[in-house]
């Protein structure tokens, strides 16, 4: 039997900072996006004061204060952290795993002979609390559909864990669910079907599969499917090949100088870079993207320029020797930038690249970049890094409410204090 169950993390940028900073507990925790500008993860008591998600920070910020509430800038060092250390118990916990987002996963219980589904996760969830402080719900059903419904009931029944097996219930829950709140859906389309007549997901469900597929097409009909029980979607124990790889960063001031622009792009390259390596990939296309800020007086420009490499590569002066090429091409003197993304497409496995008849191979540089690569992933990111980029403090975003970095950086780990008998510091 088919046996699929998702693991969600409650609030989980809120709960990576409450593990390191108890004091945060109870109290209303915003955390904001890059610069400091929106509410991208609220605690419950947030959500109590009615602080929406996308809220911009100077909207909220005299009612969190007036409530004892607080806000911190993302944290992505740790949250990534955390979210390896969950991911990894919960690959303990089953023969497959499917990492759905930075803090949610299914698992494949099918061939685990689980006795009692309620019982296995509520242990699953004991074990990602002790060894890691983050409390999660945990949702199991016939279909990762309807695993996600499960997941959804979990969390909002208090009890942290959702069994959806029996069909009768199955069918209860569907019933009290708005159709554009099923995974596949969405707002516009459960507008849509709204229009039809259709509210909820058990309305959904009860469709002819014929009707849903000329209406929806084949992926509104798996939806469908799923719901009434039969699994459609596979789990994908491994995440697809990438097609691109992105790096963009909005400054925490306005930049004008082109020097400062190619510090900043190298910074971002080299991150794109490493992650398009990580998956042993490489570039045959570098573009960049170059915006003004659109609020802001004065000229206005958003524009994005690639340039094709005469051969892939994953070597990081060549791909920065092309994105310098296009950030030249971008580049107006006078204007005040704000953004700089850049993006390395027309990917392909290392192994496939085609060597070039009139250009000599070096084997090198394939080498150098496994060397700086692995120096970076155990001495912390830009141990290692190019010349031209000498450190991001002057053109990086705003994250003034920053918290450590509890558990990637020697010199903000915490420090435990003892008390001996005579009631000195140890």
């Amino acid at each position: 039997m088919t046996l699929i169950a998702l693991v969600d993390c409650n609030n989980f940028y809120v709960s990576c900072e409450r593990v390191f900073n108890p004091r945060l507990e109870g109290r209303p925790v915003v955390v904001l996006s890059n610069n400091d500008g929106c509410v991208v993860a609220r605690s419950n008591e947030a959500k109590t004061l009615k602080i929406p998600a996308g809220c911009p920070y100077f909207q909220c910020e005299k009612l969190l204060r007036d409530n004892n509430g607080t806000a911190l800038s993302s944290n992505y060092e740790l949250y990534g952290d955390m979210s390896k250390r969950v991911m990894q118990i919960l690959a303990q916990s089953a023969p497959a795993i499917e990492q759905y987002s930075i803090d949610e996963a299914f698992l494949d219980l099918g061939q685990c002979h689980i006795r009692d589904a309620r019982a296995y996760l509520a242990d699953v969830k004991r074990r990602v609390w002790t060894q890691t402080g983050i409390p999660v719900s945990a949702g199991v059903s016939l279909t990762k559909t309807l695993a996600k419904v499960a997941n959804r009931t979990a969390k909002t029944s208090g009890q942290g864990v959702s069994v959806l097996l029996d069909r009768v219930q199955v069918d209860q829950v569907l019933s009290a669910l708005p159709v554009e709140d099923v995974w596949g859906i969405g707002y516009r389309t459960g507008s849509r079907l709204a229009a039809l007549g259709i509210r909820t997901a058990l309305d959904f469900a009860e469709r002819p599969a014929a009707w849903v597929r000329k209406t929806l097409g084949v992926c509104g009909e798996r939806t469908a499917r799923e719901l009434r029980g039969e699994a459609c979607i596979e789990l994908a124990d491994l995440r697809p090949k990438r097609k691109s790889v992105a790096c963009s960063r909005s400054f925490g001031q306005a930049v004008s100088s082109f020097s400062d622009l190619r510090r900043a792009l190298a910074g971002h390259l080299a991150t794109a870079a490493a992650k398009m390596r990580s998956g042993r990939l490489a570039a045959g296309e570098v573009s960049v993207y170059l915006a003004t800020d659109r609020y802001a007086d004065g000229p206005q420009q958003a524009e994005y320029v690639s340039c094709t490499l005469p051969q892939e590569s994953g070597y990081t002066p060549e791909l920065m020797q092309a994105a310098t090429q296009c950030l030249a091409r971008l580049y107006r003197h006078g204007f005040r930038y704000r953004k700089l993304g850049v993006v390395l497409s027309s990917l392909c496995p290392v192994d496939a690249v085609q060597p070039c008849l009139f250009q000599k191979q070096d084997s090198r540089k394939d080498v150098l970049m496994t060397v700086m690569d692995r120096i970076n992933a155990r001495h912390g990111r830009n141990a290692l890094s190019m010349a031209c980029w000498i450190g991001d403090k002057q053109y990086a975003m705003r994250r003034e409410k920053l918290s450590p970095r509890y558990t990637t950086c020697w010199d903000e780990i915490p420090v435990a204090m003892a008390v001996d008998h005579a009631g000195d510091l140890r």
